[in-house]
């Protein structure tokens, strides 16, 4: 599910793909698909989680054979996948709802005739309390969203994925992902919950990071997503992670707009300028995931839902879009 999506149905994946990979030749494995009665899409991704769990266990690949004589273990193998799949997702929320109130800034309001600011900590005896957070230039619209008066659903952006600015809504694009709640939530997930309140590069202690146990030293847009969808969970009104109405909030569809948005070439522009700014001034740019992976690591060598609403990741993609002169294209 980290690397896939938290939404992702790992038992559903594995057990289909496992299916269609099992195949002798491309044309069976055709026909298998079409079988499924699934769209290309899904079973693409059925495919795509299948390969890359064969390349993570170096001994299932030559199993194939056997297990498709023997569905009833696919079964148990796509259910135990899934099993730790939901707990790792189960683990990673509650990370982050350990350490959140870690980052999150007091609220300083002047008062008239007194000196020094009225300060308002976002922690009531030690415990973190979201309704008394500032959450940035849109904290007025997180009031709203609160108490009912905003829904949001999977087309909006979070403000957590912006960094504090002051300029107009059209400078909104050049802001994203840039949010420095979502690089320390990004930190505290893959390179472990201390490495989030230090400089860059700077691991913490006790056991192997996520990265570190996986090998995993590169930033992805996947990687980027999966955080994203954790922290909105957080910050949201749900107590528990469950699968809301699609119409309402989608969450696989969201994972998949955040993927989409960083592959685009004209909306990682502004995220690059400012990583570039992070690092060393003679550092060259190459790609998003390159400077986002020194920020983290260290110096190494759209779907429609009929809504009628604004999705405002198009929105973004078309504006940097304009305001760099051309189309957005897909990163080579």
């Amino acid at each position: 599910m980290r690397m896939h999506g938290p939404y992702l149905a790992t038992s559903q994946a594995i057990a289909m793909g496992i299916t269609i990979c099992a195949a002798p030749d491309l044309d069976e494995a055709r026909k298998r698909s079409v079988a499924l009665q699934d769209s290309e899409e899904q079973c693409a991704e059925y495919v795509k989680v299948t390969q890359w769990l064969l390349a993570q266990v170096p001994f299932l690949p030559p199993m194939l054979p056997l297990l498709e004589e023997r569905p009833l273990d696919i079964i148990l193998l796509s259910n135990f996948i899934d099993h730790h799949g939901r707990a790792a997702r189960t683990t990673d929320i509650s990370t982050l709802k350990d350490h959140l109130h870690c980052w999150v800034a007091n609220v300083e309001l002047p008062r008239e005739g007194q000196e020094g600011p009225l300060i308002i900590s976002p922690r009531i005896n030690g415990l973190f309390d979201r309704k008394r957070a500032n959450w940035g230039w849109n904290s007025l619209f997180q009031v709203k969203l609160r108490h009912g008066a905003v829904k949001m659903n999977h087309k909006g952006l979070p403000s957590f994925l912006y960094a504090e600015h002051d300029g107009p809504p059209e400078h909104h694009p050049k802001h994203l992902f840039r949010g420095p709640l979502l690089m320390q939530a990004y930190r505290c997930i893959w390179t472990s919950p201390e490495s989030a309140s230090r400089e860059p590069g700077v691991g913490g202690s006790g056991r192997g990071s996520i990265s570190r146990v996986n090998g995993i030293d590169a930033v992805s847009p996947a990687t980027i997503a999966y955080v994203a969808c954790l922290l909105r969970h957080v910050l949201s009104s749900e107590a528990t992670w469950k699968e809301q109405d699609p119409k309402v909030f989608n969450g696989a569809t969201f994972f998949k707009k955040i993927v989409k948005f960083l592959t685009i070439d004209n909306c990682a522009k502004p995220v690059l300028a400012y990583f570039q700014r992070s690092g060393p001034p003679d550092r060259p740019m190459t790609s998003l995931t390159s400077i986002l992976r020194s920020y983290v690591y260290g110096e190494i060598d759209s779907e429609d839902d009929g809504n009628e609403s604004e999705d405002e990741f198009e929105a973004a993609i078309r504006t940097l879009g304009e305001q760099h002169g051309s189309s957005p294209s897909p990163s080579t």
